[in-house]
């Protein structure tokens, strides 16, 4: 991933083992619009959960 700060500067990281299930998992919940209100409502509970 490759992030540019506001002086121009170019920050690179290299891939973490996360990446892959983030994209998998945006991929598939990227459009919350399509979930049935049930599914919505979980996920909405699983975001106010404190790590």
């Amino acid at each position: 991933m490759i992030h540019a700060d506001e002086n121009g500067r170019q920050t690179v990281r290299g891939p973490r083992t996360a990446d892959v299930i983030e994209y998998a998992l945006r991929g598939a919940f990227d459009e919350p619009r399509y979930l049935p209100d049930d599914m919505m409502a979980m996920l909405h509970q699983i975001d106010r959960v404190r790590h």
